[in-house]
């Protein structure tokens, strides 16, 4: 669904305080979920930025850094995947969790050597035919997972350590490493179907798209491959000092990605079928987050802290906001009306699209009941966006249309409801309303369980040789 512009500040959340870094939060049925460097697994209420749950899964000492970089989690068959470095530093897990509740389905381990350059997992993993592709930054393996147990299906290794997950396509899982070797397996038994050698090393995340695959390195080249095939179908001039983890986003006919240049960075809206520049934004600082696109509309954060975003068609820059002086490698995630991003402070922020928050449907809970007479039901009433979030700190009132039943409020703020229904029955109509807007539910009473027959007259005298006529009532 396209959001409509401006974005409007929400919530922030400050869970920790090591660097939201080189990972991504990802929303899903109106939760957004993030990783951060003290081995957290977060799920935020997508509207307020409430915690819902908290998981402490990964290790929240490893060496050198003093913290360990944590994956972007996956939803995908109903469940999260996520990878931490996990123990001592030395183990690289990927969990399956329960979005729910944040208890732990499955993990698989495997070991985690560190590079000189890099101490984590920053791998976000990809899913198709109910498996999982994942790699082991540290040691460079490629594993394939079955996505309902965790079992090993295959395994392939890369010949340097890789710094990102792999992409998935047509049944060909694609992945790079710190050697600048790039390999397109087949998904179902890790075999090498081609392999390539960049110029540098490969840091980003490949994407592909038309089938096409698309990547940097560290020499600041982009590339074009056949999918299938390995084939170069370009390669760009020179664009930066180098490609850090800024995996390409691809719309609207346009490569949108960003460099690294040490102490500067660029944004780029290169051509899809050619590679040529069509647009380019110079920036104060470097960049190590991935674009997002939206409606015409690219984001970005960088290194000084800001939140870009920019017109697709033209580089023209909309706006910013600052996240945090100290900068953000944090990809941004858009779903639901919201985009939220994590930044080096440690601080996630939840901005809204137009629409998002604000009350646009009422609904009760049920929609439609069966009562007997002189019995009740619960009722609850919730307040929706355009969006389906659930918008909260409203206030209902209840009618009932056909007056077949009393209403009987139950909290102050009206949101929950008994209904008792009167002695006789029928079909009554609730109408709840809130902040304008109304929804009904329907609410049939029917007559009670039988518990006894009245006979009437109760007691009677006859002559003999006449007649009398007696009712029976069953109650």
């Amino acid at each position: 669904m396209p959001f409509e512009l401006p974005l409007t500040q929400r919530w922030t959340a400050a869970e920790g305080g090591n660097p939201v870094r080189w990972t991504s939060p990802v929303i899903d049925r109106h939760t957004a979920y993030v990783t951060d460097a003290d081995g957290n697994l977060l799920a935020l209420d997508l509207g307020s930025g409430e915690i819902k749950w908290r998981d402490s899964l990964g290790s929240t000492g490893c060496p050198r850094f003093g913290y360990c970089v944590s994956g972007t989690p996956l939803v995908v068959y109903g469940n999260l995947y996520v990878t931490f470095v996990t123990g001592t530093g030395s183990t690289m897990t990927l969990f399956s969790i329960d979005p729910a509740d944040g208890s732990v389905n499955w993990r698989v381990d495997d070991s985690f050597f560190p590079s000189f350059f890099f101490n984590g997992a920053s791998s976000t993993p990809t899913a198709a035919a109910g498996t999982i592709y994942w790699t082991n930054d540290g040691s460079g393996k490629m594993l394939a997972s079955k996505a309902s147990t965790g079992a090993e299906l295959w395994t392939y290794q890369l010949p340097d350590v890789a710094y990102q997950g792999p992409a998935y396509s047509a049944g060909m899982v694609f992945s790079g490493d710190g050697s600048g070797d790039l390999v397109g397996l087949d998904a179902f038994s890790g075999t090498v179907i081609w392999q390539a050698r960049l110029n540098g090393a490969i840091v980003m995340a490949p994407t592909v798209s038309n089938g096409i695959l698309y990547v940097g390195d560290t020499s600041g080249l982009m590339y074009a491959f056949d999918a299938l095939s390995g084939a170069t179908r370009w390669t760009s001039t020179q664009l930066g000092v180098l490609f850090d983890s800024s995996t390409p986003a691809i719309a609207a006919g346009k490569i949108f990605v960003a460099t690294f240049d040490i102490f500067t960075g660029t944004m780029y809206a290169l051509d899809e079928a050619t590679g040529s520049v069509v647009w380019a934004y110079p920036l104060p600082a470097p960049v190590g987050s991935s674009p997002a696109y939206n409606n015409g509309t690219v984001f970005l954060s960088s290194w000084d802290g800001n939140l870009y975003a920019w017109d697709a068609g033209t580089g023209g820059l909309i706006n910013t906001w600052l996240l945090a002086p100290v900068g953000s490698t944090s990809s941004v995630a858009l779903a639901d009306g919201y985009l939220v991003v994590g930044d080096e402070s440690g601080k996630i922020t939840g901005f809204s699209f137009v629409g998002a928050g604000e009350v646009s449907s009422v609904a009760p809970t049920p929609s439609t009941t069966t009562v007997s007479v002189t019995t009740g039901s619960l009722f609850h009433a919730d307040a929706f966006d355009r969006y389906g979030n659930r918008v909260g700190g409203q206030s209902f009132s209840w009618d009932s249309q056909a007056d077949l039943g009393t209403i009987v409020p139950i909290s102050l703020s009206g949101d929950l409801m008994v209904y008792v229904a009167g002695a006789t029955a029928g079909i009554d109509t609730l109408q709840v309303t809130g902040s304008g807007h109304s929804g009904t539910a329907t609410v049939n009473i029917v007559p009670g369980a039988l518990d006894h027959v009245d006979v009437l007259p109760g007691v009677a005298s006859i002559v003999a040789g006449t007649t009398m006529t007696f009712t029976a009532q069953a109650k």
